[in-house]
């Protein structure tokens, strides 16, 4: 037996939204989008090829997550160093 999925015009689809748009039951909860931003760096070759065998070691699945795990692991170590010499005034 085969079922045949029922596929709703553009008008009706408006049409319930219309209806439907005060009754704040007929509605998901609103989500929380945040955009994000791609940036694209570029390597040589040599410099993917070490970073490949550095993520097989570190069991990462490729070479971007070991990439990105690096950049993360040094913004914060800059983040601290910045912060600690702010609090120890030699800024």
């Amino acid at each position: 037996m085969t079922s045949r999925r029922r596929t709703v015009a553009q008008d009706e689809v408006d049409r319930i939204g219309i209806a439907e748009a005060d009754d704040l039951t007929k509605w998901d909860p609103p989500l929380r989008v945040m955009p994000r931003e791609v940036v694209v760096l570029e390597f040589d070759s040599k410099t993917i090829q070490k970073a490949k065998r550095l993520a097989e070691r570190n069991r990462l699945p490729n070479y971007r997550s070991w990439s990105k795990m690096i950049i993360s692991e040094r913004i914060k170590k800059e983040e601290k160093a910045v912060s600690s010499r702010i609090s120890h005034g030699s800024v």
